[in-house]
Parts: C-alpha cells; structure tokens; sequence
C-alpha cells in the first residue's frame, strides 16, 4: 500500500503544477488581451460608410483610372504598372494584385482602407494619418499627431478624390469580380506572399492545395515560397524585416496565431493602462515644472526639477480614470479608445491588419499548419500511445515486485 500512498502523493503534486502554476505562467507569457474582431467594430468610429448600394459599372470605372496606376487586377486582363521589383523600389512593397480582395478581405474592412489606409491598418504610429474632414481643434490635433511621420504609400480617398458613395461602388466591383473560391495557399500569396517568405514550401504539399504533384520528383521543387518584396526593402517600409512564417504555427500555435493575425497591433490591455497612467503622471509633471518660478537660482531649479520627476502616481494622487470611452462591445478592461484620444496607445508589431475575413483567415493558419507542422496529427496521436506504454510498464513493475522483491520489505 505504500505505492499507492506515494501514487496519491506524486498525483497532488503534479495537480498543483499544473492547475496551478501552468495557468499563472500563461497568464504571465499570454497577457489578456482584446478578443479577435471579424466585425472590425473600431472602424464605425470613424465613420459608417454604406455598402448596400454600390453601382459595379460606375466602380469598374474608378478602377480602371484610379486604382490601375498602381495596381494589376490579372483576371480582367490589367497588368500592373511595374515590375515587382520596381514596385518594391518606389512604395517600399509590392502592390496587391486586386482580382481576389472582394473574396478575403472584409467589406467593411476594404472600404475604410480605401478611405483611409493607414486608420484601417492601424499604422497611425509610423505613418500619417487623413485629417480630412476636420475642422478646428480636431484638425490641429490631428496636424500634431502626424509631424515626423511618413506619408503612407497609398493616399487616402480625400487625396484621390473619392466620396464614399465612390467607395461603395469600387467594393461592389471588387465583390463581383472576386472568385467563389480559392485554396489555401492562394488565400495565403494572395494576403500574406508580398511580404513574408514560407522557405519550407517547396512545392512538396501542392496536392493538399488542389495541385496534383504525383509526377513531381526532388528536381523539380523549388527553393521555397518566395516574399514578392525584398526583405530590406519591407524594413524600410514598416521598420523591420518580415519573418519567414515556416514555423511560425509552431511559435505561437493555432489560437495564437489567428489572433495575431487578426490584429497584430492588438497589445495587453494592461500595457494600455499603464501607458494611460504614465501620461498622466508626465503631463502632471510638466505642469509643475511650468509653474516653477522663473528667476530661480539655476542649482535650485535643477534639484526641484529633479524632485518633481521623482514623483509617482501616489504623490498626485493620480488613478486609472473611468473608461467612459469605451464602445459598448469593448470590455470594461479595454482602454484602447481613451488612449487613442490621449496619445497614449502601445505601439504593437510593425505588421498591418490586413482585414482578412474570418474564412480566409482560417484557410491562412490551415496552409501554415499544413507547412509548417505537417505531422501534427501523427504527433498528437503518439501521446495517448505513450500513456498505454507507461501503464502497462507501471503494470509490469508492480508485477515484479511482488513476485520477486516482496521478501525484501
């Protein structure tokens, strides 16, 4: 009995690890975050644009002399303008082909990227933003968050003359041109190829993608899936080389990932908080340091300055305000509007939103699963096999112990 007295033991221990411990590590590693939004809920605030009655003809139209200057739409027979390295050159990454975007991209999505890219890629911290429309003291506001900062490659539909009934109409040309269905690795080159490399895909999984590869011998496949955009060139543009995504399902997991994807600016909300709180604290400082006399001897100044930075939130008595500008689908926990407002928002991964439907962002991971952790299956299966292993080895060693140790005790 006493193995079963240790069993018990042993079993309350590792319970403890891992019901325990684990779930306080992952909430360590995976900080809370604002959950996946297909709807793109943030994009209201900025203005509903109608969708319902777009005009295809008077959108084939705009296309035709506004969107073709940059990009190719191939499967209504118009070419891009330039070469991809060319493209690269100039815009810092190559511009999407436009055949498919009505089928993986959002609608709503689409139409505020139109309208105002940098907004709807969520870029506002590297890339100016369109105060048009503004007047007053939101335009000057608007004026202020954008010195220093570049002007995004694609201009804004104010820029290009384009309302929002202009809008409407182009997506409901993209929505009519757009295939029924593509295959994952299409959904994929067509979201995510311009910028990320997938070295792993070599032509060897084309089967599971709608591409019969039984002829195929070690010759004929590839050096991997290539970025259409050269790697420096994407660090120019965002500010840091696009990662190869071969095993990046294996990184961040499926869960992960697809959240990442949905929103890769999409920062712990308590980061959110405590950028709020430390804004707070600096304008309080200033303020003091402002109302400093101004004939102070230079060494008395200096030694006051350094004594109101030392301050903390207490001294203030400064607390997280009320979150009286959240949406009513935001959590109570999601300051993100109020940062926003203040100026104050984490800055997250250099990588846009690319507005992918919630289907094709699912097709994105299964390519990347299928790549990147193409025994996943196999693997998973092998865990109850070991558990089968180690019960009956546990099962043979009780065995022998009773047969051939129980003198011993």
């Amino acid at each position: 009995m006493k193995e079963i007295g240790i069993l018990i033991i042993l079993i309350i221990i590792f319970g403890i690890i891992y019901w325990g411990v684990e779930p306080f590590a992952h909430s360590v590693m995976y900080p809370k975050t604002a959950p996946a939004d297909y709807q793109y809920k943030d994009l209201d605030r900025l203005g509903k644009i109608d969708l319902s009655h777009g005009d295809v003809a008077k959108g084939k139209a705009i296309v035709a002399t506004t969107c073709s200057a940059c990009h190719g739409v191939h499967s209504q027979g118009i070419k891009a303008p330039s070469s991809d390295a060319d493209a690269a050159a100039a815009y810092g990454v190559v511009p999407p082909d436009l055949s498919d975007i009505g089928l993986i991209y959002d609608h709503k999505y689409l139409a505020h990227f139109i309208k105002d890219p940098v907004r709807a890629t969520k870029l506002n911290a590297k890339f100016a933003t369109s105060c048009a429309g503004l007047t007053g003291e939101e335009a000057a506001k608007c004026a202020e968050f954008n010195k220093g900062k570049a002007a995004y490659p694609m201009p804004s539909a104010d820029m290009l003359g384009l309302s929002d009934a202009d809008i409407s109409n182009v997506v409901a040309y993209f929505a009519s041109i757009a295939p029924k269905s593509l295959s994952d690795k299409e959904v994929f080159k067509n979201a995510c190829e311009r910028c990320h490399s997938v070295n792993y895909d070599k032509g060897q999984y084309d089967e599971y993608f709608g591409k019969e590869v039984g002829k195929k011998v070690e010759s004929h496949y590839g050096e991997g899936l290539k970025a259409l955009t050269p790697t420096d060139d994407i660090a120019k543009y965002l500010g840091a080389h696009a990662p190869d995504l071969s095993m990046m399902i294996r990184v961040k997991g499926v869960d992960g990932l697809a959240k990442f994807v949905n929103n890769p600016q999409n920062v712990p909300l308590e980061d959110i908080k405590k950028n709020i709180l430390s804004k707070l604290l600096k304008e309080a400082q200033t303020k003091e340091i402002k109302a400093l006399p101004a004939n102070l001897p230079h060494q008395e100044l200096v030694a006051k300055v350094n004594a109101i930075q030392s301050k903390t939130l207490s001294d203030y008595g400064i607390k997280l305000p009320a979150n009286t500008m959240k949406d009513s689908w935001q959590s109570e926990d999601d300051y993100t509007n109020l940062a926003l407002s203040m100026d104050a928002m984490p800055i997250g991964k250099s990588m846009p939103r690319v507005g992918l439907t919630k289907a094709s962002e699912v097709q994105v991971v299964n390519y990347l699963q299928k790549v990147g952790d193409s025994k996943k299956d196999q693997r998973d299966g092998l865990g109850i096999k070991i558990m089968i292993f180690f019960l009956i080895l546990a099962i043979l060693a009780f065995i022998w112990k009773i047969k051939i140790w129980k003198d011993i005790h």
